[in-house]
């Protein structure tokens, strides 16, 4: 028992240091209040997503790319009959693929910077995650698994990393929560 302490109180030490940093923060934002209920600003909200096509389409793949490849990830043993019975070390490698391929996808897109077509490799990602799912399913033994892991996370990352910066340059900022001035237009992505 008290491995799994020390490994909370590890596990616990960056949460601490993250917490230190925040509260060492001078500035902080203020609240503006617009007079509007929070659900006319939803309403308004829901009205802006809905009139931008590549916007409630994105929220919908994401929706469904990230329930099909990550509700089955914390335990994969109903996605794979190869998982059954595997033991820790085995599902230890299969976790352990998954964050490799999410790592090496977000360093890799970080040195290359994003590509011409953002929209349309976003969904090429997504739906490859989707894919790499079905290998989940018919995996003949743990290393196939573990290889399937790694290309979901990778596929799924590089769809989320172009999602989120398009979210704040293409919505405006009073739809998000963050007062400043869009740079790009949905025309050019």
């Amino acid at each position: 028992m008290a491995a799994a302490g020390t490994g909370f109180a590890f596990d616990a030490g960056p949460f601490a240091v993250s917490a230190g940093f925040l509260l060492a923060i001078r500035s902080r934002p203020t609240m503006v209040r617009t007079g509007r209920s929070i659900y006319a600003e939803a309403r308004e909200g829901l009205r802006h997503c809905r009139s931008e096509r590549w916007l409630w389409m994105s929220i919908t793949g994401a929706g469904l790319v990230n329930f099909a490849a990550l509700s089955p990830w914390p335990s994969p043993s109903p996605c794979s009959s190869t998982m059954s019975g595997a033991g820790a070390v085995a599902l230890g490698l299969v976790f352990a693929a998954a964050g490799l391929g999410g790592v090496l996808t977000w360093v890799a897109v970080g040195r290359r910077g994003r590509p011409r077509r953002r929209i349309t490799a976003m969904w090429v990602g997504w739906g490859g995650a989707g894919l790499a799912v079905v290998g989940l399913g018919l995996a003949p033994d743990i290393w196939v698994v573990a290889v399937a892991e790694f290309f979901v996370f990778a596929l799924v990352v590089y769809g989320n990393v172009l999602w989120h910066p398009l979210m704040q340059q293409l919505v405006p900022a009073e739809m998000i929560g963050r007062p400043r001035r869009s740079t790009i237009s949905s025309r050019s992505v």
